[in-house]
């Protein structure tokens, strides 16, 4: 076998040694090289046993992660949306000019683009429902949660169950109405109330402008007419 240009084979040791290699560096290098080979297979070999450990987990918790209470938004444990500055509406105070089906069809769309884009983890999705400073409040409850490595997680069944209007009246100048919506999800598997506030600029569409989650029983944080600071 020949050797490669300025290498020569030693017989004594069974390598390629480059020429003009003297002892004792010829025996150093006889053992520290298959030791080095040695060590770079059995990093190699390390580093894809787990990278394929890092995928059978990835995969498996990918079957797991719906029970994650993050996926279905406005629960107890998501906190909701409140823009800055957010107080409930005290009292129910009678808006003229409300188309009520109209009204109720605008905000069971915006209820299913905001839970659409909270599962896809992508705020542009509910952009045209959101109001600004709302929309903004949404789109950092998204990046927070890409932090913890959340991706998009469907959600299979939602719904609507019931809705009513529980206050009226005026938000920043805009007409605003809240109504609790008796929330059904069947992946993740969710039964719970929300209290979604929505506002309308003159001549818009109804957005949204809060989301309350409502424990069980009780009213939403921050219902007492007090700021909730968080």
């Amino acid at each position: 076998m020949r050797s490669p240009p300025g290498f020569e084979c030693d017989a004594r040791l069974g390598l390629v040694m480059p020429i003009g290699l003297v002892s004792p560096f010829r025996e150093i290098l006889a053992w520290y090289l298959p030791a080095g080979v040695l060590f770079l297979l059995v990093k190699s070999l390390r580093e894809a046993f787990e990278e394929s450990i890092k995928a059978t987990l990835d995969r498996f918790f990918g079957h797991i992660v719906r029970a994650d209470p993050y996926a279905l938004f406005g629960t107890i444990d998501q906190r909701g949306l409140r823009p800055p500055g957010w107080l409930p509406l005290p009292e129910r105070v009678d808006l003229a000019g409300v188309d009520e089906a109209e009204c109720r069809a605008q905000t069971e769309r915006a209820f299913l683009l905001v839970n659409r884009a909270w599962a896809r983890q992508d705020p542009m999705a509910a952009r045209e429902v959101v109001a600004t400073q709302s929309w903004v409040v949404l789109s950092a409850l998204i990046d927070e949660s890409r932090r913890y490595r959340r991706t998009g997680i469907p959600t299979v069944g939602l719904e609507i169950a019931a809705g009513r209007v529980l206050r009226s009246g005026f938000f920043d100048g805009q007409e605003a109405i809240t109504t609790r919506f008796d929330v059904r999800c069947a992946d993740p598997a969710t039964s719970c109330e929300q209290d979604w506030t929505f506002v309308r600029p003159r001549d818009g569409s109804w957005l949204v402008a809060a989301v309350e989650p409502v424990e069980e029983g009780g009213r939403p944080p921050g219902s007492d007419g007090r700021l909730e600071r968080t």
